[in-house]
Order: structure tokens, then sequence, then C-alpha cells
């Protein structure tokens, strides 16, 4: 019985139940916010109920010189973030994941706005947790549409955005809830299920079970 109780406790994360964790892509286009270079950051944050992996990350951008390159990362959060005015608002805290880093041609960029793709990732993020999608402009400038429609979709859908700009002599970002970052980001579910090896060692249990049983039947008799 402890043999096939034990076995139960094995476990490995699998990936399932792809779903739509944040998605305002489609609300009405109000422009675009720019970061122009290493000291600009654009940040939109969104949350997770459970463990999940993140799978894809679409976002309208443009590079009107065409000659720079950009970075993309999920950050974490610090709660405890300060606004230029004081306020305690939470905001990006440091880089736990790279998504695109390189050139604007490389990640298919036009000097016109239009959705770009980031498609086949893998970054695990805990359950019950704030995160950041981070825009940084190494070199050139960059432009990320917004939107003044604050609706959205998805579990782990947020409002604030913020900016960091060249201003600033250290990091106290600008925090906006009224023109939220476009952007769709997909996950899949992380659960816990039995490896292989759990199965056999279960079935070893249950077959120990049966001869112990049998064995009191027989002593019994």
């Amino acid at each position: 019985m402890i043999v096939a109780v034990s076995a139960c406790l094995f476990v490995s994360s699998a990936k399932l139940h792809g779903f739509i964790l944040f998605d305002n892509l489609g609300n009405s286009n109000s422009g675009a916010t720019i970061v122009s270079s290493s000291d600009n950051f654009l940040a939109q944050q969104f949350s997770t109920t459970d463990a999940v992996t993140i799978t894809s990350l679409t976002l309208p951008l443009s590079e009107p010189n065409g000659t720079g390159s950009f970075s993309l990362s999920i950050y974490d959060h610090d709660p405890t973030a300060l606004n230029q005015v004081g306020q305690t608002i939470g905001a990006p805290n440091s880089s736990i994941a790279t998504i695109f880093s390189g050139t604007g041609s490389t990640a298919g960029l036009t000097t016109s706005s239009m959705n770009i793709s980031f498609n086949n990732l893998s970054i695990p993020l805990d359950g019950g947790g704030d995160y950041w999608v981070v825009l940084q402009g190494n070199t050139d400038s960059y432009f990320w549409g917004i939107t003044q429609d604050i609706s959205g979709t998805g579990d782990g859908f947020q409002l604030q955005r913020n900016f960091f700009p060249t201003s600033s002599t250290v990091p106290l970002w600008i925090s906006g809830l009224t023109s939220p970052q476009r952007m769709t980001l997909t996950a899949e579910l992380t659960v816990a299920i039995p490896e292989p090896s759990t199965y056999a060692l279960f079935a070893f249990g249950l077959v120990g079970i049966a001869i112990c049983q049998r064995r009191r039947i027989f002593n019994a008799a």
C-alpha cells in the first residue's frame, strides 16, 4: 500500500489547454507610444491565476527608420514601486525571460504599424502573480499601439501600462489606466500529471496489495 501511495506522488509538469491570457488587440487603434533608446521602456501588465506557460505574443509595432534593434521581455512585478509623483502603483521589476532581441527587420517590422507575432514560446510563469510585457528600444525608435478602449478579455487581462522615460534618473514609471497597450498573449495551463513510470509503480503496488490480501484470506482459513 505504501508503494502504491508513494507512486502517486511522482508527477511531472505537462502543458495543456491552450487559451487566451490577455487580449485587446482588436480594440480601436488610438495611436501608439514610442520608445527611442536603451533608456526607454514600455510595459503592459498581465496576471496569472494558475501556473501557465506563455506560448505566443502578438502586438502592433512599427519602426519608422528601419535601422535599429529592440527587445521584448517578460518582467516580474514590484508591488512597492513608486511613480513620478510618489504613488505606490507597482511596476516592472526585472527581466525573467526574453521573447525577442534583434533588429526590426528580422522581426518583420515596417514603417507602418502591423501586428507582429512571436510564436513557439515556452515561458513558464507561476500562478497568482503579476507580470509585464516590456518593450525596450536599443537603437532607433519603435512604436507600440495603444487604445482608449479599456475593455479586454482573458483571465490575465489588466489595464495598467507603464512608461519609463529617458528623463528619469531613477526607474520611476509613469502609469496609466486609460490607454493600455494592445496585444494578445496566449498560454497553456500547466498541470501535474503522472509520468509513465508512475503508472508502473502504481500497478506494482496494486499487485502487492492483492498478494497481501490473498495471504490474509489463506491464513484465516
